[in-house]
């Protein structure tokens, strides 16, 4: 169950997932890591957009890529109504990826991945490098077992600060740990009556991290 979990928030309660992933802030020196500047970039789990928006505003195409159309749509209501038309949004999984060879400099997937043999993970790693072009990057964000990757070339890198997730109000903090994190969580916000939850709190760690390969 604990491998089904996500992919059964992600298509039967999408507006959950939207929630929590809105109080997740990237660490914006991870994003610094990223040659996004004017390049083309596809986001791999691509989700509703929180990564996807960010890049399209500085990069010239973004490739969104998604399996959960409920998820899509968002992404693209919210690209209109940034005035984005540089996202390109497409519906398949990891592997294999329906991108050409050498076709982005950039692919980037956060919180997606696991070091998991069975999450198929060595595959989609292996579709990731191929789309990339030589001399552009793999970036896996928010990994949840870095020294996995490092086995596979990829630098892992670090940093401090952004440790608090922010939830809309204390109401939706108090729900969304209700149903995803622990009785804990939920004590600490109904004692501090605060939307802004320690991730120590939940229980997880922030998105402060990424790993990153120059393909070759």
């Amino acid at each position: 169950m604990s491998k089904l979990f996500w992919p059964l928030v992600y298509w039967n309660r999408p507006d959950d997932y939207d929630e929590l992933v809105a109080g997740e802030p990237i660490h914006p020196q991870v994003l610094e890591q990223l040659e996004i500047e004017g390049t083309s970039v596809c986001d791999l789990g691509a989700g509703t957009g929180r990564l996807t928006l960010l890049m399209a505003a500085r990069a010239r195409h973004v490739v969104a890529v998604d399996a959960v159309p409920a998820l899509l749509d968002r992404l693209q209501r919210r690209a209109r109504s940034a005035g984005l038309s540089n996202i390109t949004v497409v519906r398949a999984g990891f592997v294999p990826l329906p991108l050409a060879d050498d076709s982005v400099h950039l692919a980037v997937a956060c919180s997606v991945f696991t070091h998991e043999a069975s999450s198929g993970t060595e595959r989609a790693l292996h579709e990731a490098e191929r789309i990339v072009e030589p001399g552009g990057q793999v970036a896996i964000i928010w990994p949840h077992h870095p020294e996995w990757f490092a086995a596979r070339g990829y630098e892992h890198r670090s940093f401090e600060g952004n440790t608090v997730m922010h939830f809309r109000d204390v109401a939706t903090a108090r729900r969304l740990c209700e149903l995803y994190y622990s009785p804990a969580a939920v004590r600490w916000v109904i004692e501090h009556a605060s939307a802004d939850v320690p991730f120590e709190v939940l229980g997880t760690k922030p998105p402060n991290d990424v790993c990153i390969k120059r393909v070759a």
